[in-house]
């Protein structure tokens, strides 16, 4: 309540910015991408090196076997598809994000389309590699050309993920607060970002990494993926949210 010459006033409250349809849309549409994009990824996984092991039992001449073409055509497909969630993801995070620290999550989310553009480019190459699986029989010149485009693609992705470490980064610092829920998921986020970088660092080194860190820093993007649902399920308030504080924090 407020006081003035004609008599108390009554300030109308702010609305939390946590609860407005504009953030919760954002937490929504990000968490359900982040699901399907998991689900997408183990349905697409294609190894690479069985592809050259299953090769020495191929015979020249002969056509491809449809289970290598039917599982390229899935992995070109599922990320392209994955790529596409990318950029919903970064949307829904600016949304998220843009009440806070508008310039930042504009910077946050950028990373992450980057990185998606980047990835669909590395994609063309698994394309390539297809189209020589659909097109020519098998022989020693058709499989190093296959392989090769793999590898362009491998190496192509991991100068991708340097956005996409970045992106982590500024993701962890935005989430920030001084609950422990938030501290705990800005740490995750950031150790993904720089355990995602040193993969894409060995990897563009060496050939063959000895050690990978994604399976271990996945995790804190699972953990988002579990807030960003929970945010997004939070019960709405009435409330323009364009009155809300850009210095507002977000709060699960």
């Amino acid at each position: 309540m407020a006081l003035s010459r004609s008599g108390p006033q009554i300030t109308p409250p702010v609305p939390d910015p946590t609860t407005s349809p504009s953030v919760r849309l954002g937490a929504l549409v990000a968490g359900l991408a982040y699901l399907l994009m998991t689900v997408l990824a183990i349905a697409t996984a294609f190894d690479t090196d069985a592809l050259s092991r299953l090769a020495r039992s191929w015979i020249d001449g002969e056509a491809w076997p449809a289970d290598v073409t039917s599982r390229l055509l899935i992995m070109v497909i599922g990320f392209a598809v994955i790529a596409l969630l990318d950029v919903a993801i970064a949307w829904g995070l600016y949304r998220l994000f843009k009440h806070r620290r508008r310039r930042l999550a504009l910077a946050m989310s950028g990373m992450r389309i980057i990185y998606a553009v980047l990835f669909l480019h590395a994609l063309t190459h698994v394309a390539g590699a297809l189209e020589i699986t659909r097109s020519a029989p098998f022989d020693a010149g058709t499989l190093a050309v296959a392989m090769g485009g793999l590898e362009r693609f491998e190496r192509a992705w991991d100068i991708a993920f340097f956005f996409f470490s970045t992106h982590l980064i500024l993701l962890g610092y935005l989430v920030y607060a001084r609950t422990l829920v938030h501290r705990t998921l800005s740490v995750m986020l950031v150790i993904a970002g720089l355990g995602y970088l040193a993969d894409s660092t060995i990897g563009l080194a060496m050939n063959k990494a000895p050690f990978v860190f994604a399976p271990f820093t996945f995790v804190g993007e699972m953990a988002l993926m579990i807030w960003l649902l929970a945010v997004a399920a939070r019960p709405g308030v009435a409330g323009d949210d364009r009155q809300h504080s850009a210095r507002s924090a977000v709060r699960p």
